[in-house]
């Protein structure tokens, strides 16, 4: 039995029948009700302390109402600590109102817009989106990166114009794992290191799941290692399974933070009292 505390540190719960989530209508394994129970259940004998909600990738109407939903699923679940909410960035500062209604939740800790559903490689770099994510700072909100590989480059730029913002990198920029390759990714993620550790520090690692299961243990330990390599990574959470029909007993999810940023380390941000975060994962 495991002796010590587990953080999921990107979980996904979601309810087909109250909101739509459009790219999994003709999935009949996902489209259906995922709950906490549902979590619970896949978990098995593991206990799970603390959980970070990550949005579902819900239609634009309901980016709201899933994370006010999400809180309302916290109260019954307190595991749920952390919630990583869905807000069209690309709006540049006419999210704000967005975000102000998305302080109210109290379990906010950062946002996500999910980059690698776009086909313009310039998506992250229009100015009003690097506007709407220089505007997280105000929050003290983390911004969550969901991209492949070969989108790390502009990536990177866009995070050299946001040095105020902590970012997290999900599945560390999802390297080609089903095919065996390492490069070019490896060099991006060195690059991306470089152009944080000057302002920001605490990085955080998380495995993720891999698409071939033979080669699952070999392959994750080569990812870390190679993260490790290009910076000191401070801590490593490693999660289980989160979909139905699709538990896991190896490692699920990869995900780098930078840490805070120095504006966060100075001084924590009045305008949102709802994200002060949690010991588990700051």
């Amino acid at each position: 039995m495991i002796a010590f505390p587990i953080v999921d540190a990107h979980l996904h719960i979601y309810d087909p029948n109250r909101f739509r989530y459009s790219w999994m209508q003709n999935n009949k394994v996902l489209n259906c009700p995922w709950l906490p129970p549902h979590f619970t259940a896949a978990c098995g004998p593991v206990a799970v302390e603390k959980m970070v909600f990550v949005e579902v990738w819900v239609d634009s109407p309901y980016q709201l109402a899933e994370a006010q939903w999400v809180a309302k699923q916290a109260e019954d679940d307190p595991r749920i600590a952390g919630i990583v909410a869905a807000v069209p960035l690309e709006k540049g500062t006419a999210v704000e109102g967005h975000l102000d209604g998305l302080c109210e939740l109290k379990p906010l800790r950062g946002v996500r817009r999910l980059i690698e559903i776009e086909s313009d490689p310039q998506f992250c770099l229009q100015p009003d989106f690097i506007d709407a994510v220089q505007l997280l700072a105000k929050y003290n909100l983390s911004f969550d990166i969901c991209i492949f590989h070969y989108q790390l480059p502009n990536v990177i730029q866009m995070v050299q114009q946001c040095p105020e913002i902590r970012f997290v990198l999900d599945h560390v920029g999802k390297p080609a794992i089903r095919d065996g390759l390492l490069d070019p990714w490896r060099n991006h993620i060195k690059s991306w290191w470089l152009c944080r550790m000057s302002t920001a520090s605490s990085p955080v690692c998380r495995p993720r799941r891999t698409t071939r299961p033979g080669r699952e243990t070999s392959f994750v330990r080569t990812l870390i290692t190679s993260s490790r390599h290009s910076a000191s990574i401070e801590l490593c959470l490693a999660a289980i399974g989160r979909y139905p029909n699709r538990p896991t007993a190896t490692l699920s999810g990869l995900r780098l933070s930078s840490g805070q940023s120095p504006a966060v380390r100075r001084q924590k941000s009045e305008s949102c009292s709802a994200t002060t975060p949690f010991s588990s994962i700051d």
